[in-house]
């Protein structure tokens, strides 16, 4: 009994170890301004628990039929989902990663980026206004298993839009007490145009910035 015990601890502890592992961090985005092409830390995106993204793993070419868009949540510490043991049949393997997740989608292995048609048929949302900017803000990345660990590095596949309007500061010089602090009143309700569709942008407190996505692979009626 005693040696049966300790095999069985043993196998439970190799299986923990050889358990997948998954991280996925952001690159930010790239102002195309930029000589030096550095990442703007104020437009990358932090996962919050709750959040989903989509796994392919590909063997020679094929999508392996285990690892088939699965769904991975975000829990605040870590991606969880359908355990992945790491063996011999993932050797070689590829794995895509795309955020957000979609039910019904599927990468092309026979095209150059397998996310071609993904991104190609994005719809960009006309409300963008709370968290449904970053249901919209379609990233993909692409890694191979470093032992039992998968690092992704995500990239922003629509194109991004910031405005800062103007806004008013009042400050008070009446002699009161307590003294009166300064505040600011910034625009309301804002709305962009493109052609004829109306967006309804995100705001961005921090930086009281609007942002509005547009999917750069579709042409925009001026």
């Amino acid at each position: 009994l005693g040696c049966a015990s300790c095999s069985q601890d043993e196998e439970t502890q190799v299986n923990q170890q050889n358990l997948v592992v998954l991280n996925v961090a952001d690159t930010g985005l790239v102002s195309s301004e930029s000589q030096t092409r550095t990442v703007d830390d104020g437009f990358v995106t932090t996962f919050t628990q709750g959040d989903q993204l989509g796994l392919f793993a590909v063997k020679d070419g094929v999508i392996m039929d285990e690892i088939n868009n699965m769904l991975l949540t975000y829990n605040g510490s870590s991606w969880s989902g359908k355990p992945i043991l790491y063996d011999e049949s993932l050797e070689g393997v590829v794995f895509y990663a795309y955020y957000p997740y979609k039910e019904n989608i599927t990468i092309d292995m026979t095209k150059e980026d397998p996310f071609e048609t993904i991104v190609g048929n994005w719809t960009v949302d006309t409300d963008l206004s709370g968290d449904r900017y970053t249901n919209n803000d379609l990233m993909t990345g692409e890694a191979s298993a470093d032992g039992s660990t998968i690092t992704f590095v995500m990239n922003h596949r629509m194109a991004l839009m910031v405005a800062e309007l103007p806004s008013v500061t009042y400050n008070f010089t009446n002699e009161v007490s307590p003294e009166l602090p300064s505040y600011s009143v910034s625009l309301r309700e804002v709305k962009f145009s493109i052609g004829e569709q109306v967006i309804i942008p995100y705001y961005d407190k921090e930086t009281t910035t609007y942002r509005v996505l547009v999917n750069p692979t579709k042409k925009v009626e001026q």
